[in-house]
């Protein structure tokens, strides 16, 4: 019986909720002026439909910003993440052959059959790493010009290879492939580029 009692408590002031705040909406209505509410000459149910129009938009953008911060995230803690293979470039002999070996299979031409998301790729990978280049000849003095190329080469491919926003900006192509070095993908493969020279 209490079990019961509570139940219609509950829902009794759900109901009670429902109605405030279906009468704040219809206050909002009626009181907002006619050049802020275009809605105003119109029927309460259009204003109200258009309400929550804007509130499903919002919570799809929401929701839209999360995914991309998310997938954001998760590459982000890919590029900056601990990379056993590069962090023992000096201990470890085999290093070096195997970054040389990354930076011959970026060279290579992956233009299969004139394919233009393969190009758009290319175009994506000259770019990031003419970047890591140019700033490892400033920040990369004391590295061999050797290390240099295949720590370059390396970073490329990380940025590039398995990569959801190079992929999209390769399949859209044009100011997308040209834009994609944004200033905040420039600091996350400068702080890696940075991490390697450090070691």
């Amino acid at each position: 019986a209490a079990a019961t009692a509570r139940a219609a408590a509950a829902a009794q002031r759900s109901a009670l909720a429902a109605a405030e705040a279906d009468a704040a909406l219809r206050n909002a209505w009626s009181a907002g002026s006619t050049k802020k509410n275009a809605f105003k000459q119109k029927s309460f149910e259009e204003y109200e439909a258009h309400k929550k129009r804007k509130r499903e938009h919002k919570k799809r953008e929401k929701e839209r910003r999360e995914r991309e911060d998310a997938a954001e995230a998760a590459e982000d803690a890919r590029m900056t993440g601990a990379d056993a293979s590069v962090g023992g470039v000096d201990a470890d002999a085999n290093v070096t052959a195997r970054l040389h070996a990354s930076a011959a299979a970026l060279e290579m031409d992956v233009d299969a059959a004139g394919d233009p998301h393969a190009s758009a790729l290319r175009e994506i990978r000259k770019q990031v790493l003419k970047f890591a280049h140019a700033h490892l000849q400033k920040m990369g003095k004391k590295m061999a010009k050797e290390k240099r190329d295949a720590v370059a080469a390396k970073t490329a491919a990380k940025v590039c290879e398995n990569s959801t926003s190079a992929e999209a900006a390769a399949a859209e192509g044009g100011d997308a492939v040209a834009n994609f070095l944004t200033q905040q993908r420039k600091s996350k493969i400068k702080k890696m580029l940075d991490a390697y020279v450090a070691r």
